[in-house]
C-alpha cells in the first residue's frame, strides 16, 4: 500500500513542479514564433525555435500544443 501511496505522492510532485515549468516554456516559443513570424530576415530562426517547439511538445505528449504548431506551419506556408 505505500508503494502505491510513494508513487501518487511522486506523480504529485511532477506535475507541481512540471507543469508551470512546461507552461512557461510553450508560452516563451509561442511568443517567440509570434515576433519572428512576419520577419523574412529571421526565416531560419524561426524555423529553429519552430523545431525546437514541435521537440518539446512530442517529448512530453503535448498534443494541444502540437496542433496549434501545425497551424502554424499551415499559415506560414499558406502566405508563401
Amino acid at each position: 500500500m505505500s508503494t502505491v501511496s510513494g508513487e501518487d505522492m511522486q506523480d504529485r510532485t511532477d506535475r507541481a513542479i512540471l507543469t508551470p515549468w512546461l507552461k512557461f516554456l510553450w508560452e516563451s516559443y509561442r511568443q517567440c514564433l509570434d515576433l519572428l513570424r512576419n520577419n523574412v530576415t529571421v526565416e531560419k530562426l524561426y524555423h529553429e525555435v519552430a523545431q525546437n517547439g514541435e521537440h518539446s511538445s512530442l517529448r512530453y505528449s503535448d498534443r494541444h500544443r502540437h496542433h496549434y504548431l501545425s497551424r502554424c506551419y499551415s499559415i506560414a506556408w499558406d502566405r508563401l
